[in-house]
């Protein structure tokens, strides 16, 4: 299946994690590999793929050598799905690959907003992610189905 060796890497941590309990001492460096996990698949697959703000005071954006002025309420519409697939982030912006949040924190997601608008449940996600991703792997296996070779009961 794709991605197979992230699954079973990810089921045997979480197993690992359920296992040892979910103490609050060592919760956070326990379960960092699901955070990885969740990072990397909200950064392929944003929930919401562009972002609408308005520019609250004139100021310059600089991009590829030259100044562009953006003026006090001029709405900005960013791409969240195109920037989160940059390479920005690291080679084979396109793949899958838990491992490039290694030492990186999810405030680098666009997913989440940036600043003073940033989303205000962002840490709430990130722990529940860290919580419930363990219990359903290690209780759970997932495979994708090969829709071209499946049979629909018409009945």
């Amino acid at each position: 299946p794709r991605h197979a060796r992230w699954a079973e890497t990810a089921r045997h941590d979480a197993v690992s994690i359920m296992e040892s309990g979910f103490e609050s001492k060592g919760l956070l460096s326990k379960t960092e590999s699901m955070q990885n996990i969740f990072n990397e698949a909200l950064r392929l697959l944003p929930p919401t793929p562009t972002l609408t703000g308005v520019a609250y005071d004139d100021f310059e954006v600089a991009l590829d050598g030259r100044n562009y002025l953006i003026s006090k309420d001029t709405t900005l519409n960013f791409q969240v799905l195109a920037g989160q697939r940059s390479s920005d982030f690291g080679r084979c912006p396109l793949h899958f690959d838990p491992s490039r949040w290694q030492g990186l924190k999810s405030s680098k997601l666009m997913t989440y907003n940036f600043g003073a608008h940033s989303c205000p449940g962002r840490d709430m996600s990130s722990l529940e992610a860290r919580v419930w991703l363990p219990m359903l792997l290690s209780r759970f296996r997932f495979e994708l189905v090969d829709v071209e070779n499946m049979e629909v009961d018409s009945a």
